[in-house]
């Protein structure tokens, strides 16, 4: 259902490019919204691409076949995922290295540079760029050098938050533009793609579309291509024509979303725009998105641009206060009106006052016993409920037994094999009912409470502290476990563990001595 409509709502893009905002504004917010619910699909579809390239890598044996292979997994990473963009872009560098390829080099030098730009190192970018050697390279590596440039000044423009200096990195980027445009004919994609740019930069709104349109018209374009250039779409409609802005934004953004690229900007603004616009659902979608793909990317630019939205939290906040200024007004009327009726009664009130404090601590006192009443009775049902399952568990299993047993009897009695009784009773092992029976004691208790032993272990010496993976429990801890239940009758815990009563004093005192404070152990093992 989803499929179908996405293509009811993009057919009039893609069947009339010229007529790209015959599509509304709000249909395409409908299926950006559609697409983000389906964004682990486009995720995993970038992940088997990936691990198609790096099986490529793993099993070349050519040193060529591997930079090659490398070069498709920094591509596909470099808008992905910053730290194994990074670690392929440095991998890139040793085959060329091994290669000993001068061209392949400075290919490399130029894909680690885009990284550290997107990763937010902008510095490390700018001595990266600055080591590439471009003496007699193709015009293909001297294009991509000029275009990691450009993108490199117009980072540094955007975030030097200072108008001195932005203007020069602008400049910069608009002169390494203009070189890399004159590498390429005016019908060539790359030309289309520096002349939208150029011309989104400049403010140029009617040449930006008119160069756009021709480029969807005339290329096959990657979701990433057409992401990119959409963008600028919508950059340059920003100011005059918001709706259409919004319009090419989301368009990128769903361009973006379907190339499963992280590092991107188009959705943050787009959040940004319908916040202006008020549509405070949609801003909020999107924005948690930008933040999301911010993190999956580790981008520290695009984490600075997502906190730079505060007017969307700080909106909401003023609104939250406008909400209880209005409270604040109403409850002061109230409170007026009540302190003139009170004024009224006032020496009832000093002569009632020293009473009502006297209430208050005792109903004070009262509420504070009963909540630690009401907490007793609550572990100690939750105790019972176990207690009774595990006795009906327990005494149910017992019955199976005697029945079975008599059963045997009843059988042999009557077959008068009188001799085969003591085989019977030589059967019945009381010492391994008893370890049953301290292994299911166990089972139960450590399922109350399982963290009994890591904080008991709170209470012991370091180098005195027990296994917290242990599965049944040592005589000394058993002992404490049934205190903790609230047996406290050494006499009783005697029977029930078929010690003797020297035995459990014993007991109890090695695991006390243990104790890093001796004196209130047994206490604090009750709180736990």
């Amino acid at each position: 259902m989803k499929k179908y409509l996405l293509i009811a709502l993009l057919v009039p893009y893609f069947a009339f490019p010229q007529e790209v905002t015959l599509l509304n504004t709000d249909s395409i917010l409908t299926v950006l919204e559609v697409e983000i619910a389906e964004k682990e699909t486009y995720i995993q579809k970038k992940l088997a691409t990936l691990d198609a390239y790096k099986s490529s890598l793993s099993k070349s044996t050519s040193l060529t076949d591997k930079y090659n292979a490398c070069w498709h997994i920094v591509d596909q990473y470099k808008s992905f995922q910053y730290d194994s963009a990074f670690f392929y872009s440095l991998k890139l560098s040793d085959l060329a290295h091994q290669i000993g390829s001068f061209e392949c080099i400075q290919t490399a030098r130029i894909k680690t540079a885009f990284v550290l730009e997107s990763g937010g190192l902008l510095k490390e970018a700018a001595d990266t760029l600055e080591a590439v050697d471009l003496t007699n390279v193709p015009d293909s590596i001297r294009s991509e050098f000029y275009s990691v440039t450009t993108r490199l000044y117009d980072f540094m423009a955007y975030f030097v938050k200072d108008f001195y200096y932005a203007k020069i990195y602008q400049q910069r980027s608009r002169d390494y533009m203009n070189r890399e445009l004159a590498l390429h004919s005016q019908s060539s994609l790359r030309s289309h793609f520096i002349r939208i740019q150029i011309s989104q930069a400049d403010g140029d709104f009617e040449e930006t579309e008119r160069v756009y349109l021709s480029m969807v018209k005339n290329f096959k374009l990657t979701h990433h291509q057409l992401a990119m250039r959409s963008y600028d779409m919508g950059v340059v409609f920003d100011e005059k024509f918001p709706e259409k802005a919004i319009y090419y934004k989301a368009l990128s953004a769903i361009n973006d979303i379907r190339g499963a690229v992280k590092e991107n900007v188009s959705m943050r603004e787009l959040a940004e725009s319908l916040f202006r616009k008020g549509d405070l659902r949609r801003s909020s979608l999107f924005i948690k998105q930008a933040l999301d793909d911010a993190n999956f990317y580790s981008s520290r630019l695009r984490k600075v641009e997502v906190s730079d939205i505060l007017p969307i939290i700080e909106g909401k906040q003023y609104q939250e206060l406008e909400s209880r200024n209005t409270r604040v007004i109403k409850y002061s009327y109230i409170i007026t009106l009540l302190v003139i009726v009170l004024g009224l009664f006032l020496f009832i009130i000093f002569r009632q006052l020293s009473k009502l404090r006297i209430s208050k601590r005792n109903l004070d006192a009262a509420n504070e016993s009963l909540f630690n009443t009401n907490h007793k009775l609550e572990e100690s049902n939750k105790i019972k409920e176990a207690y009774i399952g595990q006795f009906f568990n327990l005494i149910s299993e017992h019955l199976f037994k005697t029945e079975k047993l008599v059963t045997s009897i009843n059988r042999k009695l009557s077959q008068r094999k009188f001799d085969d009784l003591s085989e019977i009773t030589d059967n019945i092992n009381s010492f391994k009912e008893r370890e049953l029976l301290y292994k299911n004691f166990d089972d139960m208790f450590l399922n109350l409470f399982p963290d009994f032993i890591e904080k008991l272990n709170g209470l012991l010496k370091k180098d005195e502290q027990l296994d917290s993976n242990m599965k049944l429990l040592t005589p000394e801890i058993r002992i404490y476990a049934l205190m903790r239940l609230g047996i406290n009758d050494n006499n009783q815990i005697a029977r029930l563990l078929n010690y003797s009563i020297n035995t459990i004093y014993t007991y109890k005192t090695r695991l006390k001595n243990k104790a890093i404070d001796p004196e209130t152990f047994e206490e604090s093992i009750i709180e736990i």
